[in-house]
């Protein structure tokens, strides 16, 4: 009978971080259109490279970005994947930058992109005992499934959705390719939300780094644990 308090204090605690969590969310699904809506109705710049969803783009991809290669400096352990993830997101930002790149050369975004994820292939392979078990260990952590979902939103959906062969049929004589532009990239924008959201779970404000192996004990006990759930 004195654990049963304890039991409703954590139930309790547990629905009060779900109500957050929602909360959370919620503000920042409003957000995405709110941005989308200050460049169509305040600024005017559009989907250019200086709208106001383009920057937020860019911004959400260098805080991912840098929080994966703060957590490679601070976890030796886990440092090989953590730093194929920084690299990967570099190489997104550096695409989501190639309208001032082009000022260049045409296509010149290429180089950069494929120099960086060079130099983070080839230093996690110097140290190849820090990718596939941490890489597991975070692919099944709770903040995860965020950074999936926000990937396939940014490279599958909002390509789709966004094509122009289906908003002309859907528009016919009123298409416009702003239009187009702007689902576009408010999808974008949703996708690197969700993903900087999945990165900010994961790597801010833990006392525990979410990539810490799991022990022997630890994993034993949880099959324990499992064995014991009804049918």
């Amino acid at each position: 009978m004195a654990l049963e308090p304890v039991r409703n204090k954590r139930k309790l605690k547990g629905l009060l971080s779900s109500i957050i969590e929602f909360v959370t969310l919620a503000g920042l699904m409003i957000l995405v259109p709110a941005v989308v809506a200050a460049d169509i109705f305040l600024i005017g710049y559009g989907t250019s490279e200086q709208s106001l969803t383009q920057i937020s783009q860019a911004l959400l991809l260098l805080l991912t970005m840098w929080l994966f290669a703060r957590e490679a400096v601070r976890q030796p352990a886990a440092r090989g994947m953590l730093v194929l993830g920084a690299g990967f997101f570099g190489c997104m930002l550096i695409r989501e930058c190639d309208g001032y790149l082009d000022a260049i050369a045409h296509g010149f975004w290429q180089y950069p992109a494929i120099a960086l994820a060079l130099m983070a292939i080839l230093y996690a392979r110097r140290c190849r005992g820090t990718v596939m078990a941490p890489m597991s260990a975070y692919m099944t952590s709770r903040p995860y499934p965020y950074l999936l979902i926000g990937l396939v939103v940014v490279l599958v959906f909002s390509r789709i959705f966004g094509t122009g062969h289906l908003w002309k049929a859907v528009m016919q004589v009123s298409y416009d390719n702003e239009y187009k532009s702007m689902i576009q990239e408010a999808l974008e924008l949703l996708g690197y939300v969700l993903i900087a959201y999945g990165a900010c779970r994961a790597f801010l404000g833990r006392a525990k780094p979410v990539l810490a192996p799991v022990s022997t004990s630890g994993r034993a006990h949880a099959e324990s644990m499992m064995a014991g759930l009804p049918e």
